[in-house]
């Protein structure tokens, strides 16, 4: 669509390159912590997020939380996912995050643990191919609260670069306008110095985790773009990245011998942007024994006034595979017919098998 667009590039480079309301919209004692939150979100003023989001935040840890690094049952943690969004409106956005965690020392006896992983997004947005490419570092530490090893917390933090780029040739202008017909190769008007740029990324987090009989119950809190750091393609602007902080809940209980319910609830705010994502998938365990392990989800999740997501996914061994899609009901809908975009998970963990030592004393035989 040919808008005033000088407009909106400053609008979508200055501000924040990811307002969702621009761009993506146009994107027992621990079940009753669990209601009370979801609730006191609900209550809270919301609009939409800025910076890149996925539906399947739960599965997608270093992306949702430093402190999630190591935070898994096993040593190792490969994490990939792809997001395609807006097709039916404009140029699609697309979206990929690589990651992979692991420990760094064996547990101790109360599974106190050191962990550190690899953070990877690459995005591209919209007709002037508005890229964002990112790689960061985690580290996390995880300790016992207690000696009855059931109580968790753990705190981690992130280090990284982003590159951001602008394909300034793709775009169109209002001054090539000449009030009949677009003038190819006109002047634009508009004198970017650049159009490439690189910026210091720190992000930190703290969570906590707990097991009980019939379940786990986790949660986090993180503060993102920490330095908040300057993001513009014009020399002597300061347009600074504004820190995002999000609040986190992902508990699991046993609904029976074979379901599992997994709960999932995500705050995010920005500035002034909000933006609460929350659902449930039922999980069905097909198949356990020594060799195969078998299961399936089927779940939905609602980002709040945006979208509903149906949701499923195939568990086999170590291997999770997920499968989401937005349906669009926000005032975008009557543009994309109602149509967001899917969304792709696959996570494998590897977990070693440590053998138990037995130290025995050998008596002498006289």
């Amino acid at each position: 669509m040919r808008l005033r667009y000088s407009s909106l590039l400053r609008m979508q480079i200055n501000e924040n390159t990811r307002m969702v309301s621009c761009s993506r919209q146009t994107t027992a004692y621990h079940r009753y912590f669990v209601v009370v939150t979801f609730f006191l979100l609900l209550s809270t003023f919301y609009s939409f997020s800025q910076d890149l989001h996925f539906s399947q935040f739960e599965y997608n840890p270093l992306n949702l939380n430093p402190a999630s690094t190591g935070a898994f049952d096993g040593d190792q943690r490969f994490t990939a996912l792809h997001r395609r969004q807006w097709s039916a409106v404009s140029e699609p956005y697309t979206t990929f995050s690589l990651s992979y965690d692991r420990l760094l020392s064996a547990p101790s006896e109360n599974g106190n643990h050191h962990n550190a992983g690899l953070l990877i997004n690459s995005d591209k947005a919209g007709d002037g191919s508005f890229s964002t490419l990112q790689a960061m570092l985690s580290y996390s530490y995880l300790f016992a609260i207690g000696r009855d090893s059931v109580n968790f917390l753990t705190a981690g933090i992130q280090l990284g670069f982003t590159q951001r780029s602008l394909d300034f040739a793709a775009l169109t202008f209002n001054n090539q306008y000449n009030g009949d017909a677009y003038v190819p190769n006109s002047a634009t008007g508009e004198n970017l110095s650049q159009t490439t740029f690189f910026y210091a990324d720190i992000n930190a987090g703290l969570g906590w985790m707990s097991h009980f009989d019939n379940g786990t119950f986790a949660a986090g809190i993180s503060l993102q773009h920490i330095n908040k750091p300057n993001q513009t393609f014009y020399d002597g602007a300061k347009e600074p990245l504004r820190m995002r902080w999000q609040l986190n809940v992902n508990p699991t209980f046993k609904a029976g011998e074979s379901v599992t319910l997994i709960p999932a609830v995500l705050y995010m705010h920005q500035n002034t942007f909000s933006e609460l994502t929350g659902g449930l998938e039922a999980k069905l365990s097909v198949k356990k024994n020594a060799v195969r392990n078998f299961s399936f989800g089927l779940g939905v999740y609602g980002r709040l006034r945006d979208a509903i997501i149906p949701a499923a996914a195939i568990y086999y061994n170590n291997w999770r595979v997920g499968l989401s899609y937005d349906i669009n009901t926000s005032s975008l809908k009557r543009a994309s017919n109602s149509k967001g975009g899917p969304e792709i998970s696959a996570q494998y963990i590897f977990k070693k098998i440590r053998t138990k030592i037995n130290h025995s004393t050998c008596c002498p035989i006289y």
